[in-house]
């Protein structure tokens, strides 16, 4: 992620994000999903499993995006920088046309340790 001065176009690094895009049409039933999502990884595999869940009668269909992490860099912090993300993430992905957008809420204990 990048912010850019408007008078100078100077633009800095401020963070990053992670995230996954799955096109469900492509995909013969939620088993087929779900094999693909354990494949990614475990957060993803959990996301899965609960739209699976919620839309058990139906057959997997249009596009899902999982947010997986914003990682604003430390000296950046605490300016809304990370909600002003999220804001175009979606705003983003929904002019594109997905379906569904997955935020994960919180890291993990062991993210936590790790950044």
């Amino acid at each position: 992620m990048k912010l850019i001065h408007l008078d100078t176009d100077a633009q800095t690094e401020i963070g990053n994000a992670e995230f996954n895009f799955y096109n469900l049409v492509q995909y013969e039933d939620w088993s087929d999903v779900l094999d693909t999502a354990d494949g990614d990884s475990d957060e993803d595999y959990e996301v899965m499993n609960i739209l699976s869940n919620k839309l058990n009668d139906e057959e997997p269909f249009g596009k899902l995006v999982i947010l997986k992490r914003i990682i604003i860099e430390e000296n950046f912090r605490n300016f809304g920088f990370g909600s002003i993300a999220i804001k175009e993430f979606i705003e983003y992905w929904g002019i594109v046309g997905v379906d569904f957008i997955a935020l994960k809420p919180a890291p993990t204990d062991h993210e936590l340790r790790t950044y």
